[in-house]
């Protein structure tokens, strides 16, 4: 869907809904292209003068050169969900950036002459979030057994195809608040059957789990373990509408945890503040609210004549003001 209006200023601006194969938890799907004012859905005008002009095409971009001493900025956006017509797209010249890029694609791509891509760890953590007002999550012992029961490993090498890293908590490691001395779920069938045992489920258990159209790829890991998942599929915005309260979808309440938070907030000293978020990350990642599997790789394509893009830090935030095409 595209639509257009005119600024006051004469410039034409664009909003346009966004969709992708692995939309964030917790992120409004249809503000993934252009950072913009979500009340309003206004994207920024991006771009100066003689620069080129950018074509949004949603999950795709087209740069085209703009008319000589033109101050007439546009933005548009088309959506091409579909994964192979995609990347077709970028191949074939139809278009000059592309994403997401499912992980499969990713290998090609990087071997394609005059094709770029570009890879970055970002601040984006994929969890699977246990309701921990309801039973079985109601005794942390279970989340934290279907913490040890998961592969991360392996999700990230035979799934993600190397689109992302191992997560041991909510925080990225290597940002400034990271925690690494939290509490360690590593892969161990065993350690999961001891505490469901320990939590009254000596014979295992049968959970409900609410996944996007993408999947969740756990539901074997857990049935080595004794742990029936039955998938409950949903559209992306249905299944966002059902995940509420935001931004606590696991109904998560420990008090302590919340008093650090609050006491982080009002500090200016970083490295007090820090220390703050480190140890709220100790308790969290001991109650275990979240089945804590990755952060995302941000993957991006374009054609080798796209110069000056840059990733962004949060995965979400398509910058390309400083974008031009040769």
């Amino acid at each position: 869907m595209i639509t257009r209006e005119e600024r006051d200023d004469g410039r034409e601006v664009a909003a346009g809904a966004v969709t992708a194969d692995r939309e964030p938890a917790g992120v409004d799907a249809e503000l993934g292209g252009v950072r913009g004012d979500p009340a309003r859905g206004r994207p920024r005008v991006v771009g100066r003068g003689r620069k080129r002009v950018l074509r949004c095409e949603a999950i795709v971009t087209t740069l085209m050169p703009a008319p000589a001493m033109s101050w007439r900025q546009t933005l548009v956006y088309r959506g091409i969900a579909e994964a192979n017509a995609r990347v077709t797209e970028l191949l074939t010249g139809g278009v000059d950036l592309i994403l997401p890029i499912p992980p499969d694609f990713v290998a090609r791509l990087e071997k394609t002459s005059g094709v770029t891509v570009y890879k970055k760890t970002g601040l984006t953590v994929w969890y699977a979030g246990f309701n921990v007002e309801k039973k079985p999550f109601t005794d942390r012992r279970v989340p934290q057994a279907f913490n040890h029961a998961v592969n991360k490993d392996a999700i990230v090498r035979d799934i993600l195809k190397g689109t992302g890293i191992p997560a041991i908590g909510p925080l990225l490691p290597g940002t400034w608040a990271f925690e690494p001395n939290v509490r360690k779920y590593a892969y161990d069938a065993g350690a999961t059957r001891k505490l469901l045992a320990e939590a009254g489920y000596p014979n295992g258990l049968e959970v409900d789990f609410w996944v996007p159209e993408s999947g969740s790829g756990m539901q074997a890991n857990l049935a080595a373990v004794g742990v029936k998942a039955h998938l409950k599929t949903f559209e992306w915005g249905s299944y966002l509408g059902k995940n509420q309260p935001l931004p606590n979808r696991s109904n998560y309440n420990n008090p302590e945890v919340d008093q650090l938070l609050v006491q982080a907030r009002q500090i200016a000293d970083r490295g007090k503040r820090a220390e703050l978020y480190r140890k709220a990350q100790r308790l969290i990642v001991e109650d275990a609210p979240w089945l804590f599997v990755d952060h995302e790789v941000q993957v991006v394509a374009t054609r080798a004549g796209v110069k000056g893009f840059k990733l962004h830090p949060s995965g979400f935030n398509l910058r390309v003001e400083h974008v031009t095409k040769e």
